[in-house]
């Protein structure tokens, strides 16, 4: 085998790589709304509920995604005061594993304030995607909300169609 056909092997090694990295990348989150009776109590979790939102990070020591994420959601659960950020190692709550189906790390569970599962986002989970499960489960009276003005609107008259033969004169 020549060098070139070395490198030709090599180039086309390399362009599939990257083609299978882009792939993996545009899949990335796995995110999905839950709807049933699934829940987590503070005493499950070891800390209480976020008064309106409550994330919650299933993570292994191996994980490598899991350090962006955990660091995405202290900074989600700092700047608001209605949301907490509970990080659980996988290894450690199996039984939580096991009644959450959880199969993948991270795992993010995204609860209301009464501690029911409302959304669940795994995979290479980004900022985007944390902010808009934060968004959907956060209840419209926790937004900042602002009091629309309304406006009297008209509602268009219309004028009906002149008879052939016929002008209308607008004046």
């Amino acid at each position: 085998m020549n060098v070139t056909n070395r490198l030709i092997g090599l180039f086309a090694l390399v362009v599939v790589a990257v083609a299978l990295a882009a792939l993996v990348r545009r899949r990335g989150v796995r995110a999905r709304e839950v709807t049933g009776t699934a829940r987590l109590t503070a005493a499950q979790l070891g800390r209480p509920l976020g008064a309106e939102v409550t994330f919650v990070q299933f993570s292994t020591a191996t994980c490598a995604t899991c350090r962006p994420v955990r660091r995405t959601l202290g900074e989600l659960a700092a700047d608001a005061t209605d949301v907490a950020h509970v990080e659980l190692d996988a290894e450690h709550h199996p039984d939580l594993v096991r009644e959450h189906r959880v199969l993948t790390t991270p795992t993010v569970l995204v609860l209301d304030r009464a501690g029911f599962v409302r959304r669940r986002l795994a995979g290479a989970i980004d900022r985007r995607a944390l902010h808009e499960a934060l968004a959907a489960v956060r209840p419209a009276a926790t937004t900042p909300t602002t009091t629309p003005t309304t406006t009297p609107t008209t509602t268009p008259t219309t004028t009906p169609a002149p008879r052939p033969g016929t002008e209308v004169h607008h004046g």
